[in-house]
Order: structure tokens, then sequence, then C-alpha cells
């Protein structure tokens, strides 16, 4: 299912997170944003990176934002996640504002996360409802030069005639989104996970 309304309706986005939720993801090749499967032919790569900070603090800082979906929501998404700490099989509402007046929603499920020594991330795919198939992986590693990167890995095409239809701007959007998820990534380098908890409402 797609909203199409200006402000997110944060109670129309838990509903279509219960109906979806238990539903079978919505394309077959688990892992290709991973690199462990190959992806389906039609279905387009997006990827981005940039060095997102530098040092065990700002690994630290990231990570723990981007494990509890504040990497989404400094990138100006609206995420509603089972709950929130980014966990393998949990779903997620996640929307975007795809033009003015139009907000685009749709749920994934992780189906990996991914923790080692030097790399932190997940990779999460489409349920039914989405506007696109396929699957996309966030993953922030501690470089051995001690800068932190932020990679970004899609595989998608569209799930309903009129996201086909927008072509080129489909792909302008994703881009849009992508350049903000590094953008809010990189602005989290130095605010402490502590403070954050310490703060919150």
């Amino acid at each position: 299912m797609t909203l199409s309304r200006h402000k997110i309706d944060a109670g129309a986005a838990r509903s279509l997170l219960g109906r979806a939720k238990n539903k079978p993801l919505t394309y077959d090749a688990v892992g290709m944003s991973l690199g462990q499967v190959p992806a389906p032919d039609g279905f387009r790569e997006y990827t981005a990176s940039r060095v997102v900070g530098t040092g065990d603090e700002a690994f630290r800082n990231i990570g723990y934002a981007l494990m509890h979906w504040d990497v989404h929501r400094a990138a100006g998404l609206f995420v509603q996640p089972d709950v929130n700490v980014v966990r393998e099989g949990d779903a997620v509402s996640v929307a975007v504002h795809s033009a003015p007046f139009l907000s685009a929603v749709g749920c994934c499920r992780v189906v990996e996360v991914i923790a080692t020594g030097r790399s932190i991330g997940f990779a999460y795919g489409t349920l039914p409802g989405h506007p696109s198939l396929g699957e996309e992986s966030f993953i922030l590693t501690h470089r051995d030069d001690d800068q932190v990167e932020l990679a970004i890995h899609a595989f998608s095409r569209p799930a309903i005639w009129y996201v086909k239809l927008a072509g080129p701007l489909g792909r302008a959007i994703q881009h849009r989104v992508g350049k903000k998820t590094l953008t809010g990534a990189a602005s989290l380098a130095t605010v402490s996970p502590v403070t954050e908890a310490k703060t919150a409402p």
C-alpha cells in the first residue's frame, strides 16, 4: 500500500505494518544486496557510499544510531519499527516524501544483521504493499585508515504501475534519499548514544 499525504499518518503506518509484517517477502533473491546471491534480471542496482566520520567514537555513535533506526530518521524518513532496535526477522514501515504533498510508504523485513569487529549494519527486503520489490543494505565499516564509511547497496524493480511510470523521477528520489541518509549518518558521528538516551522524552 502507498499512502499519499503530505503529513505521515503514524496510525496508518502502524496499521500497514501490522498487516504486512507476517507475510512473505516479495522477492526470492534474499541476500542480493550483500553480494550473497546474484540479483535476478530486471532488478536495478543502486550504490552509494561516503566517509561519515573518523575513529572509534564515530564508529560507535553512528553504529548505535544505525541499529536503532536513527540514521533513517536523520535522513528525514518516517520510521515505524516493530521495536526500536534492528533485529533480524523484525519488520519496519518506512515513509518518504516523494513529492510535495505526496508520501510513499512501504514495509520491509530485516533479512540479515551484520555485526563484526569492524563492520555493523543490516539488510532489509520488501513486503507486500511496498511500491517496489527488492532489498537494500546499510553497512558501516571502520576502515584500516581509521575512517568510518557507510555504504548503501540496493537492488529493486517497480511493484506498482505508477512507480514504473515514474521512471527517472523514481530513480532521482532514490538518489536523493541515499544522499540524505549518508549526510544524516555523518551528522551523528559526534552524538553520544548515552546523551541521547538521557535527553530523550
